[in-house]
């Protein structure tokens, strides 16, 4: 049985629970993210802070997920969001190639902040936590041939900011300040507190593999 559900497609945020003792099995909850921060602008008339965006979007799909939820003997679950902010602006998960390139044109050589939303729900007592993490993240001077190298795998285009620091984008990240799980979309520390004040002591959700 896995302990945990890890309501989010990301393959990071699914090898940064792994790496840490813990296998989730995946949900993964459909939402119209750009209708859901349309509707919420339009509620209270003004445009959302990307800190807003992101706990919006990390708690709504915690939400979602819970009511896909059947008999499920599993304790905890986990959502998440993540969005980077550069110069006011919020980039999430690249359309194209063509603003994936864009983007990191004006980003080399310089420092962005990564926010990452987390929605904890504690499913035996039914109670939920939605908590911010963000890090500082300076990307590195990069030439055209590496833009576009690093472009052709494809992988900027699933990614907020349109780069990682975990896998390809790795070697072109010259600095983070704060939390490294943060840039990857899921801070463990920050889910380790959050379990404590929903009730739930870390070793409890490790693999029982890890625990012998």
């Amino acid at each position: 049985m896995n302990k945990v559900i890890l309501a989010s497609a990301s393959q990071g945020r699914f090898n940064t629970l792994k790496n840490a003792g813990i296998t989730p099995s995946i949900l993964t909850p459909n939402l119209n993210e750009s209708l859901l921060i349309e509707k919420a602008e339009n509620s209270i008339k003004r445009k959302l802070k990307t800190r807003e965006q992101v706990l919006l979007l990390a708690h709504a799909k915690g939400i979602a997920a819970i009511k896909q939820l059947k008999d499920n003997k599993s304790s905890i679950l986990i959502a998440g969001d993540s969005l980077f902010e550069f110069e006011g602006e919020v980039f999430g998960k690249p359309e194209n190639i063509k603003i994936a390139k864009s983007r990191i044109k004006q980003m080399t050589g310089k420092t962005g902040t990564l926010y990452s939303g987390l929605f904890v729900y504690n499913i035996k007592s039914k109670k939920s936590k939605t908590v911010l993490s963000s890090a500082k993240v300076t990307l590195g001077v990069l030439d055209d041939e590496e833009i576009d190298s690093y472009l052709a795998t494809g992988e900027s285009l699933k990614v907020a900011g349109g780069f990682t620091v975990d896998a390809l984008g790795g070697p072109y990240i010259d600095a983070i300040s704060g939390d490294y799980h943060t840039v990857i979309g899921l801070p463990l520390p920050k889910l380790r507190y959050t379990l404590k004040e929903l009730g739930v002591k870390w070793s409890s959700i490790l693999d029982d593999i890890v625990l012998r």
